[in-house]
C-alpha cells in the first residue's frame, strides 16, 4: 500500500492507482469511507473508469446507500454498455427496491431511511 500511495503522490491523475487503493479499503480493510474516497478520486482522474463506478456502487450497496449504488451501477453501464455485472446489479437493485437512479442523488436523498436490505448477489470486488 505504501507504493500505491507513493504512486499517487508522484502522479495524482493516475486513476488506476486510486482504484487499487479503493480496492484495498473496500476489501482488505473494509473501511467504506476510505474506499469511497479513493474510488471517487479514481473516477475523477479517469471519468471513463466503468469498473470503478461498479466498485463504488458495490461499496454503497454494502453500506445500504441504495440510491448512490443505483446511480453508480447505471453510470458504469452508460460508460460501457457491454459490461454485464453493473447492468445485472442495477436491474436486481431496481427489482428489489424500485430504484433506477440516473442523476447523482443529493446526500440527503442517499440515506437508506430504513429500507430493507435487498437480497442481491453483489460481489465483493470487480476490477
Amino acid at each position: 500500500m505504501v507504493y500505491l500511495k507513493r504512486a499517487v503522490e508522484i502522479n495524482p491523475r493516475f486513476g488506476e492507482v486510486w482504484g487499487d487503493l479503493g480496492q484495498v479499503y473496500s476489501e482488505i480493510k473494509f473501511m467504506p469511507d476510505s474506499a469511497i474516497y479513493f474510488y471517487k478520486r479514481c473516477v475523477k482522474a479517469t471519468p471513463g473508469a466503468a469498473g470503478s463506478y461498479t466498485n463504488l456502487g458495490v461499496v454503497y450497496f454494502r453500506i445500504r446507500k441504495y440510491k448512490l449504488a443505483s446511480f453508480c451501477f447505471n453510470r458504469a453501464v452508460e460508460i460501457n454498455p457491454n459490461l454485464a455485472d453493473p447492468r445485472r446489479y442495477s436491474e436486481e437493485l431496481k427489482k428489489a427496491t424500485g430504484l433506477d437512479i440516473h442523476i447523482y442523488p443529493t446526500e440527503e436523498d442517499s440515506d437508506p431511511t430504513g429500507q430493507q436490505t435487498p437480497d442481491l448477489r453483489v460481489p465483493v470486488y470487480q476490477h
